[in-house]
């Protein structure tokens, strides 16, 4: 790496610790892994590149909005993948009962046994189904707090692109600025920004 490289890379990161002791550590729970957060962090701090701290700020929402919104995608799967079973359970009730249903079929079918999975998925066959009818079943008990996921991330985007519209909108009121004052200079004269309003 060259030189030049490794200071800026150094500067770069002291100006990340200084931010971090202004804005706190990352909102992360307990469960959740602090180097897929940094990994995700770097990756937006390069698309962006922030310029200041007014960027840096802007851009830590974003990464912050993108990590919720990656969160409830998550929490929306586990809701979904925890109902199978209890779904499985009602069709097979509703479905198979007078068909000779046992409980074992279903026990085994949890810790995916070969064998049941095949009776399972011939017993859905039989009814014309395939074994996606059980995520469909899942999903339909859940569809009232798969909305609310869905408004929630929803919101979640819409609240980044607006921090990331902030950065471009910073630039812009930057780079006018700039243009004036030099525009100014070589005129000779100084010119004075009024705060926008």
């Amino acid at each position: 790496m060259p030189a030049s490289a490794s200071k800026s890379n150094s500067k770069n990161t002291n100006s990340i610790n200084k931010l971090t002791a202004v804005l706190g550590k990352p909102n992360l729970l307990p469960n959740e892994d602090l180097v897929a957060y940094e990994q995700l962090a770097a990756q937006f701090r390069d698309a962006v590149q922030p310029a200041d701290v007014i960027e840096e700020i802007l851009v830590r929402d974003a990464i912050d909005l993108t990590w919720e919104i990656l969160r409830l995608k998550d929490y929306k799967r586990q809701l979904l993948q925890s109902e199978r079973e209890a779904s499985l359970e009602k069709m097979l009730s509703k479905l198979l009962a007078r068909e000779g249903y046992k409980k074992e079929i279903l026990e085994n079918w949890k810790t995916g046994d070969k064998e049941a999975v095949k009776v399972v998925n011939r017993f859905l066959r039989e009814k014309d189904l395939d074994p996606s009818a059980i995520d469909a079943f899942s999903f339909r008990s859940q569809l009232d707090d798969m909305e609310r996921f869905d408004r929630l991330i929803m919101q979640q985007e819409v609240r980044r692109v607006a921090h990331l519209r902030e950065v471009d909108r910073h630039r812009l009121a930057l780079g006018t600025i700039l243009r004036d004052t030099v525009a100014s200079i070589d005129d000779g004269k100084t010119i004075e920004h009024e705060p926008k309003k």
